[in-house]
């Protein structure tokens, strides 16, 4: 499965432009409000109240990130920029939450030390139906903070299964709501503070509307499609599936693009690039190779007939426009490079698109026994003219390296198309890096469910 990264994008700075805004509604706030004098508490409660809205601001981002609404996923181009934020903005409430968590406890520190005097106090904090709310409040932060970090450490240290990780992923829904309700029964309510409160109410109603779209299970339903699946091929560790839908979507997918699949075993839905789409027959197909123990099972026990729900399409890594292009699919990362094929061969007009570029497809299977696909590719390739395909068995050392593209590029202007693991793709930018021979763009997948 891949989706579209330009090496440079402004969405790498949506997580600055996003936190300025909040410290700008703060700063705008502090401004009718400083003291007259230094004071160690004015500016400690200053300093929680800017933490706490960073991660009440951090925390409502992640929700809505994680219902994959499509005008985000439009905005960011792609699925797995989403990703990439979702991942960022939750390290940041993290980090935010600590931080407001010591400034709260600095008080303490600074009193025991005697730093600053410790000020007469005020009497009791008044109460509501004998119930003081303030309490109430700061035990509830506290309670958010323990389960936010007990979910993002889970989630960056991927200590436990994905299909658990899904299940404990829904936690965030309760997180965000403690945290919501912790925030407005603490909200600083004074006139200097009106434009930072009514931030952290538009915080509170889209954090909380995602919470319940996602603990209600409802993520993604209006794009998903039950059916069973019709056909299967099998090649050693890889299999072709077919799945027809019962019913036909509105929303036909782009070649290249991926579904979440979920078959009825028990399993939660995983991700997986479509192949291949027959309209006329409402089919999709997809190739999965036994890469872990989930794929491992589908592979060993997957049957014609068995029940199955596709949600989709999603994703943006469509054939570029660039007058010449490397193509490279590495394994199962050949999938997306076969559906442009096929898309292109049946499809006259987008064919003609195509054949304006001069392309080199590199297959990189493991062994020969593993280029299940490459009859399908010189099949496909015959129609153009344009395309060159090469093909690197790993097993024997063969592989894709800037030595390669600086003798094959010969000095031209290029984009690069890559789908494969990850760390192939740092390897081979590092190198055309070196050999200053980096492309006009690299389209790829950044794509990590956790």
């Amino acid at each position: 499965m891949s989706l579209v990264v330009k090496s440079l994008s402004a969405m790498q700075y949506f997580f600055s432009k996003f936190s300025a805004v909040i410290v700008g509604f703060w700063a705008l706030c502090l401004m009718f409000q400083l003291p007259g004098e230094h004071s160690f508490l004015f500016w400690r409660h200053q300093i929680t109240l800017l933490t706490g809205a960073l991660a009440l601001g951090y925390m409502a981002v992640c929700m809505l990130l994680a219902v994959r609404p499509g005008f985000l996923e439009n905005f960011f181009q792609g699925l797995d920029r989403m990703y990439v934020q979702h991942k960022r903005f939750g390290i940041g409430a993290l980090v935010a939450v600590i931080l407001h968590w010591l400034a709260i406890k600095s008080v303490k520190v600074v009193f025991a030390f005697e730093w600053f005097a410790r000020p007469e106090r005020r009497g009791q904090r008044s109460s509501i139906e004998g119930i003081n709310w303030h309490a109430v409040g700061n035990q509830l932060g506290e309670i958010s903070m323990y389960l936010l970090i007990a979910l993002v450490l889970v989630s960056l240290l991927q200590v436990i299964n994905y299909k658990r990780f899904r299940w404990l992923h829904k936690i965030s829904g309760v997180v965000f709501i403690i945290g919501a309700i912790h925030a407005l029964l603490l909200m600083d309510q004074t006139f200097a503070s009106i434009p930072l409160d009514a931030m952290l109410i538009v915080f509170t109603i889209i954090g909380s509307v995602c919470a319940l779209i996602s603990m209600s299970g409802r993520i993604g339903r209006s794009r998903q499609q039950p059916g069973q699946v019709s056909a299967i091929q099998s090649y050693g560790d890889t299999l072709k599936v077919t799945i027809t839908p019962k019913t036909q979507s509105s929303k036909s997918p782009k070649a290249g693009q991926f579904y979440f699949v979920k078959f009825e075993d028990g399993e939660a839905a995983h991700p997986f690039t479509l192949s291949n789409f027959i309209q006329a027959k409402n089919e999709y197909e997809f190739s999965i190779k036994a890469l872990g123990d989930y794929t491992a099972g589908l592979v060993k026990n997957l049957s014609v007939g068995a029940a199955v729900q596709i949600e989709g399409p999603y994703g943006r890594f469509q054939a570029p426009n660039e007058e010449r292009q490397i193509w490279m699919g590495v394994g199962i990362g050949i999938a997306p490079f076969i559906a442009w094929l096929e898309a292109n061969y049946r499809n006259e007009r987008e064919m003609q698109k195509l054949k304006h570029s001069q392309i080199d497809l590199y297959y990189c299977p493991g062994t020969r026994d593993q280029a299940y696909f490459l009859e399908r590719i010189e099949f496909l390739t015959k129609a153009f003219n344009n395309i060159q395909v090469h093909v690197l068995y790993s097993a024997q050392g063969q592989r894709v390296d800037a030595a390669l593209l600086k003798k094959e590029l010969a000095g031209e202007q290029y984009s690069l198309s890559y789908c494969g693991p990850n760390q192939r793709l740092k390897q081979l930018s590092k190198g055309l890096k070196e050999n200053r021979i980096l492309p006009e763009a690299i389209y790829s997948e950044n794509f990590n469910l956790r």
